[in-house]
């Protein structure tokens, strides 16, 4: 599967792995070049289809505009659903990108308090 859209820098590698866990799929999810992200992941279709629709209709900090989806034949390879990390200097930069969203909200909602 391909995630097309506001996909890097906001947290959605952990999003799905956090999606996947609870469902008992296994694969990995990871960043590509072009700015889309790679999801690959083996489980039972109905659980495979639960998690598409999911990142499908995400909407915290992300902007999904569009999903490729691609069946293949499982090959059991996977023993968990991780994150493939990029460089060392990439993932601190993405780590502090995927706090901003989260920042601002907070700190807006401070702002409304007072």
């Amino acid at each position: 599967m391909i995630a097309k859209g506001t996909v890097q820098g906001v947290g959605f590698r952990y999003i799905v792995r956090h999606m996947a866990y609870p469902l008992g799929i296994k694969g990995y999810v990871k960043d590509l070049n072009d700015g889309t992200m790679e999801i690959v992941a083996e489980g039972t279709r109905p659980n495979i289809d639960s998690m598409i629709q999911s990142v499908r209709n995400l909407e915290e900090s992300t902007k999904i505009d569009e999903v490729l989806v691609s069946y293949g034949r499982a090959t059991g390879e996977f023993k968990a659903f991780v994150i493939v990390p990029g460089s060392p200097a990439y993932e601190v930069m993405e780590g502090f990108a995927s706090c901003y969203p989260y920042y601002a909200l907070t700190d807006k909602k401070l702002l409304q308090s007072t």
